[in-house]
């Protein structure tokens, strides 16, 4: 993963390269899946959807992938 931009986001590279890290993540890769599988699988809002088999299953795809 880097930083970058897009198809509409198109001016933005050139303000990266800037950056003291560039274009490099201030967090590898490994660190930001679990920040985001974390995000969900512990997000209290979430707790009411515990016992459901989909949100199970998605919460299991989000740990497995990190």
């Amino acid at each position: 993963m880097q930083l970058k931009g897009d198809d509409y986001f198109n001016l933005i590279d050139g303000w990266f390269d800037e950056f003291d890290l560039g274009t490099a993540l201030p967090r590898d890769e490994k660190i930001v899946r679990q920040s985001m599988a974390d995000g969900v699988v512990n997000n209290p809002v979430f707790t009411p959807l515990a016992g459901e088999f989909r949100f199970q299953r998605v919460a299991e795809k989000l740990k497995n992938n990190c």
